[in-house]
C-alpha cells in the first residue's frame, strides 16, 4: 500500500485483551503530548489510516491504530477473518479500551477517533474510559431501531444452523444503496471517496470489503443497538464530521441526528462540521483540509 510507504518511525505489535490478541500500530514521540487513537470501519484495517498518521506524525501527534477482532492481521492471526462470536463486540470494545489504558502512563492527552462502525465503539469507549479527552466521529450512520432489533432476530436464528455462515443477506441489505448511488463511476466502492486512486487501493487490498458471516452481523446488530441506547456517565468534547455526499449516511442526515442525541443525552460540548465529500472523508481529494480541521480541533480541546 503506497501510503503506508510514507510513514515513518511506526511499530507495530501485539497486545492482548481477554487472551485474545490484537494487533497495534504505534507512531509515536516521547515528547508528543497528545495521542490520536484510530478505530477503523467494518471490513478494513488500521494500515489504511497511515497517511493520516504521518500527518498527525509531522504535527506532533502521536498515533495507535489497532486492528480490530476479525479484520485485518489481527483477524488472519486469531483465523476469524470476516467473524465475530457471541463476545466480538465485547472483545471489540475491549481492544480499543485495552490500547487506550495501555499509553496512559505516557501522561499525554489523549483523543479517540472512530470512523462508521468505529464510531460506534469510540462512542462507547469515550463514554466511559475518563482517560479520554476528546472524540472525533465521522462516517457515522443512525440506522432505525426496527431495522436492529429485526437484522438481531434474523441473524439469531441464522446463528442456530452456523454462526460462519455468509452474511450475504446481510451484506446486500446493508449496502445496496451505497453500491448503486454512482452509477457513473465504474467501481461498486465508489461511494467510498471521489478519489478513484484510493478507491482502487481499497478494491484490490486484500483484507478490504469482503463478505462477513452472519455471527459478525449479529454482533454489530447488537452492538449499535447498544450504542444507541447508551445512557453516559460523563461529559466528553466530541467533534462530528458529516459527509454531505455518503449513502450510508443519509447524505448528511445521519451525523445531524447524532448531533441532536448527543447534545440531548450527553451535555457535552459538540462541534459539528459538513463537508462535501463521500464516506471517507480523510480519503478524499481535499483530505488536507479535513486532517487539517481534526488538529486543530484536538489543538484547542487539549487546552480545555
Amino acid at each position: 500500500m503506497s501510503s503506508a510507504n510514507n510513514l515513518l518511525d511506526v511499530s507495530s505489535s501485539y497486545m492482548s485483551f481477554d487472551d485474545y490478541p490484537f494487533r497495534v500500530y504505534s507512531a509515536c514521540k516521547q515528547d508528543d503530548d497528545v495521542a490520536l487513537v484510530i478505530v477503523h470501519g467494518m471490513m478494513e484495517h488500521g494500515k489504511r489510516y497511515f497517511e493520516f498518521a504521518k500527518f498527525l506524525q509531522d504535527n506532533n501527534v502521536s498515533t495507535y491504530i489497532l486492528d480490530l477482532p476479525g479484520h485485518g492481521e489481527t483477524g488472519d492471526f486469531n483465523k476469524d477473518f470476516g467473524h465475530m462470536d457471541d463476545e466480538g463486540w465485547s472483545h471489540a470494545v475491549g481492544c480499543v479500551d485495552e490500547l487506550v489504558r495501555s499509553i496512559s502512563n505516557s501522561k499525554k492527552n489523549i483523543f479517540i477517533y472512530g470512523h462508521s462502525m468505529g464510531s460506534f465503539l469510540a462512542m462507547k469507549v469515550g463514554l466511559t474510559n475518563s482517560l479520554i479527552k476528546g472524540i472525533v466521529l465521522s462516517g457515522m450512520t443512525y440506522p432505525p431501531i426496527v431495522s436492529l432489533r429485526v437484522g438481531r432476530v434474523l441473524t439469531d436464528i441464522c446463528k442456530l444452523v452456523n454462526p460462519k455462515l455468509s452474511g450475504w443477506v446481510f451484506h446486500k441489505l446493508t449496502f445496496l444503496l451505497c453500491e448503486n448511488s454512482f452509477k457513473k463511476d465504474t467501481s461498486k466502492f465508489a461511494w467510498l471517496s471521489s478519489d478513484k486512486a484510493k478507491v482502487e487501493e481499497y478494491s484490490s487490498d486484500k483484507y478490504c470489503g469482503k463478505l462477513c458471516t452472519v455471527g459478525f452481523y449479529n454482533q454489530l446488530f447488537k452492538g449499535v443497538h447498544s450504542v444507541i441506547d447508551f445512557v453516559p456517565c460523563r461529559k466528553v468534547n466530541t467533534y462530528i464530521l458529516s459527509s454531505l455526499d455518503d449513502p450510508m449516511g443519509g447524505y448528511g442526515r445521519g451525523p445531524k441526528m447524532w448531533a441532536k442525541c448527543i447534545a440531548k443525552k450527553w451535555g457535552s460540548k459538540l462541534n459539528f462540521v459538513e463537508y462535501r465529500g463521500r464516506h471517507e472523508l480523510i480519503n478524499e481529494i481535499d483530505r488536507k483540509n479535513v486532517y487539517n480541521d481534526i488538529l486543530n480541533w484536538i489543538k484547542r480541546s487539549r487546552r480545555t
